[in-house]
């Protein structure tokens, strides 16, 4: 007597394609705090006279800290370079920053929005120093 083997008939269920939204880095990691800091000069620390708040730099980042309030909130260099000297604008509204690395740059930024406003290219070497002073809104 032969065996027969029953043929088995496979199910297979459609295809379900898992759609995975890339969200952008910003919307996925927040930075909360800064520790640490990389002052080389006094060029690298700037106060606003208005209501206090420190700027200073820790790598790519400007962190503003308000000490009365002790809160910090931060300024991201999209270039990702190393920011060697700052300087916040007499009106507290704007800020400069100098750069160091592969063609640096001096950028402007909007503190309240904290967008970047200007970008001066040019320099051969980093920045040793930056002064904000306002002749008129851009």
């Amino acid at each position: 007597m032969d065996s027969v083997r029953p043929q088995r008939k496979v199910l297979r269920s459609p295809s379900v394609k898992r759609k995975s939204k890339v969200l952008p880095v910003n919307q996925r990691v927040h930075l909360e705090r800064v520790l640490g800091v990389t002052v080389s000069s006094n060029a690298g620390l700037s106060c606003d006279s208005n209501n206090g708040t420190i700027a200073y730099p820790a790598g790519c980042v400007v962190v503003l800290f308000n000490p009365r309030r002790n809160k910090q909130s931060h300024i991201f260099n999209a270039s990702k370079k190393t920011i060697t000297a700052l300087s916040i604008s007499s009106d507290g509204k704007l800020l400069a920053t100098g750069e160091t690395g592969h063609q640096p740059a001096v950028r402007v930024w909007d503190v309240v929005e904290k967008t970047q406003l200007a970008e001066f290219r040019g320099h051969k070497f980093g920045i040793n120093c930056v002064v904000s002073t306002i002749y008129g809104r851009f």
